[in-house]
């Protein structure tokens, strides 16, 4: 969670994208659209300032994020090699 955080406050989508799995890349997701999506988030919810976990359901762990502009949860999967194979902003 913490090199996510990171890597969003600094807009790094290879730093974003470091721990994604090969699923998280399928659909035309490439790091430049990765960089898309976190200047949409950037310009909507500003920078990432803490977070608390709240626990997982359904293998889902899930954390309320707090943003300059907003709170939102922030939802992630991963596989049992550690990877990233789901990530919402919510």
């Amino acid at each position: 969670m913490q090199g996510i955080k990171a890597a969003y406050n600094a807009n790094d989508a290879e730093a974003f994208t470091a721990d994604f799995g090969e699923i998280m890349f399928t659909s035309g997701f490439t790091i430049g659209a990765y960089h898309d999506v976190m200047d949409g988030l950037m310009q909507r919810c500003g920078r990432w300032e803490s977070e608390k976990y709240s626990g997982v359901k359904d293998g889902a762990y899930i954390w309320r994020a707090k943003f300059e502009k907003t709170s939102l949860n922030v939802v992630i999967v991963l596989s049992s090699e550690g990877k990233v194979t789901g990530l919402w902003f919510r």
